[in-house]
């Protein structure tokens, strides 16, 4: 293998890295959101319980990701790294690279089910902020802002919650969107002193994917089976309505039920034995 195939071996194997580095913090991110112990994380993968909190304490897991933003703004800035192998470990019988590029997102998805992206271009519109300032004042570029308004880029969890502080918007609200987007369980088993917050703000970030309707403007396809106080009630934080009636709201927010309703059933749950 020739000194510039090696090279662009080493590069992409350390792009690789530091994407898996990302990945591995941000599953441990949301293991800890929904009250997953030290001990049990590190049962998983065979550490002790110290070792697990030291290696990917909440310091050194914005630290991954905010690393691995950073390549691959970096990688975009510069039109990507092209010295990839053409042949050899690596390539496919055409010549053509089987690793994840350098500089790409191992977590893209489809942009029919990234609602993160309308969440955040949503909060940005409120604001009134241009995507300049916003870019300013989380630290990256314009053009990777309006990437990930486009749905053309997932940003880490730092870079989500600096927008969202950004624009005046609570993180929390984003979560749930944030882990659908990144590939990860987005309503995970929550316990019932969590669960609460849990549903309230996945409901918040679903009503802001969707530009914030009015009360009014969510039931009135709906003809009747949705009262507008039950609406008000639910997007406030005061109460939790039925399931059907839940549900019917869910889908006109372009939510999925199914991963809302555990969520659901452990909030109604925690507040009926309050």
């Amino acid at each position: 293998m020739s000194t510039r195939k090696i090279t662009a071996t080493i590069s992409v194997t350390a792009a690789i890295r530091i994407a898996l580095d990302a990945y591995e913090a941000a599953v441990v991110g949301a293991a800890r959101d929904r009250g997953d112990s030290w001990a049990d994380i590190a049962d998983t993968v065979g550490i002790a319980a110290d070792s697990a909190r030291r290696r990917w304490n909440a310091r050194n897991r914005e630290r991954a990701e905010t690393r691995h933003e950073q390549r691959a703004e970096r990688a975009h800035q510069t039109g990507g790294e092209r010295d990839v192998p053409d042949s050899g470990p690596g390539a496919d019988r055409s010549g053509r690279s089987t690793y994840v590029e350098a500089g790409r997102s191992p977590h893209r998805v489809d942009r029919a089910v990234n609602r993160l992206a309308p969440a955040l271009s949503h909060l940005q519109r409120a604001s009134r902020h241009t995507v300049r300032a916003l870019a300013e004042a989380v630290g990256v570029s314009p053009s990777y802002i309006s990437r990930i308004f486009s749905a053309e880029r997932i940003p880490s969890w730092p870079v989500t919650a600096a927008l969202a502080e950004a624009c005046g918007a609570s993180a929390d609200d984003l979560r749930s969107l944030w882990n659908e987007a990144r590939g990860f369980e987005p309503m995970p088993e929550w316990g019932e002193d969590a669960a609460v917050r849990a549903f309230y703000a996945a409901i918040r970030g679903l009503h802001l994917a969707a530009s914030a309707p009015t009360p009014r403007e969510i039931c009135a396809p709906l003809k009747g089976k949705v009262q507008r106080q039950d609406v008000e009630a639910l997007l406030e934080g005061v109460d939790i309505p039925s399931w059907p009636t839940v549900a019917r709201i869910i889908l006109r927010l372009h939510g999925r039920p199914a991963q809302m309703r555990p969520v659901w059933a452990a909030a109604r749950k925690a507040l009926s034995s309050c």
